[in-house]
């Protein structure tokens, strides 16, 4: 009331940089939202003083809850963690909290709903600390790696199962890196197969340098190395007879495959080697006997234990008259000339099987 008559009063403060804060803040909080649900993260903020927490729906849904299902506190979400993991990861959360540094990062495996285990990578930081530094509340995110977990398990378990197989093989196993295609590794029959002291001393070699300056066709073992390689690199395997020499200038026959891998992101060759020295050698002793038998002047003829014709001479035909393919797959029978009795041919046969 003022000179006897009533009045309003009104007052007025300009609010406009408050509102844009606000809005500031809305559009903050509003891309963070857009940004974690693209990400797929799961949101979490941590009051340390009261142990409360809030965790975000895609944090639910992570493990299996609806949305308010799970409580929201420090200490149930402690009761989900596995516990082999309880001491990688409490003491880097407590060091964070200590010492304020910039946020850290680390894995482990939360029980979902159902009972599996989920793994998580998990990014924490402090926001908030009072006036003598000390942290009030910390956010973070979590991440589901359960799918990279189970990749990297199936990978080191595939690389486990390798190496075994690759240091165990009687096989020598060997990779070759371009450009100049150097051995860069070899198995332990590998080396022994070489006559190397160690794998040091086998992958100074090239395969050129541990073969003849020719092999028995008459080509340079160095062009012709380069030229399986080739083949190899195109068609993904190549596998080819080749002479070896081992450190020492010893010859060795060989079968040789050479597969197209990709090792530390790059393309390489496995090499695999079997000695074949004692088959060649059996192969040109088979020759030589052979040979001999075609040439001998004596009829040959050699059966199985059933008496089946599996192989005759020239000679044999010579006197006979019976061409090589009109008495293999039969039996010496054809040959009877019925003046002996039937308990010679008995006797002959019960000699020839004792």
């Amino acid at each position: 009331e003022f000179a006897g008559k009533e009045y309003s009063f009104a007052t007025v403060r300009d609010i406009t940089e408050r509102k844009s804060a606000e809005e500031a803040l809305r559009k903050s909080e509003e891309r963070l939202t857009f940004a974690l649900e693209a990400a797929n993260d799961g949101l979490w903020d941590w009051d340390i003083s009261t142990g409360q927490a809030y965790f975000s729906p895609r944090f639910y849904t992570m493990l299996g809850y609806a949305d308010g299902e799970f409580p929201s506190s420090y200490d149930a979400w402690l009761r989900l963690l596995h516990p082999e993991d309880v001491q990688n990861v409490l003491p880097v959360i407590q060091k964070h909290i200590e010492r304020n540094d910039e946020g850290y990062e680390v894995e482990f495996r939360l029980r979902t709903k159902s009972g599996e285990w989920c793994w998580i990578l998990s990014r924490g930081k402090a926001v908030a600390r009072d006036s003598e530094g000390k942290t009030l509340r910390m956010v973070g995110t979590h991440v589901d790696i359960t799918e990279r977990k189970q990749a990297e398990e199936a990978l080191r378990d595939s690389e486990e199962k390798y190496r075994v197989l690759y240091e165990s093989s009687r096989d020598a196993i060997m990779m070759l890196a371009p450009p100049g295609w150097e051995f860069i590794a070899g198995n332990p029959a590998a080396i022994a197969l070489f006559g190397a002291k160690d794998e040091r001393d086998f992958v100074t070699a090239t395969p050129w340098k541990l073969s003849p300056e020719y092999q028995p066709d008459g080509e340079l073992s160095s062009v012709k190395a380069r030229q399986m390689i080739d083949v190899a690199m195109e068609r993904g395997s190549n596998s080819f007879e080749w002479t070896h020499k081992k450190l020492s200038g010893e010859e060795f026959f060989a079968t040789v495959t050479l597969t197209r891998m990709i090792y530390r992101g790059g393309p390489c060759l496995q090499g695999t080697i079997q000695d074949i020295t004692e088959r060649k050698r059996a192969e040109h002793q088979t020759r030589l006997q052979t040979a001999a038998l075609e040439s001998a002047a004596n009829g040959i003829a050699i059966a199985d234990r059933a008496g089946c014709i599996l192989w005759v001479n020239p000679a044999f035909t010579r006197l006979t008259g019976y061409p090589a393919s009109e008495v293999v797959g039969k039996t010496p029978r054809l040959l009877k000339s019925g003046v002996q009795e039937r308990v010679f041919y008995q006797k002959l046969w019960n000699t020839i099987l004792s």
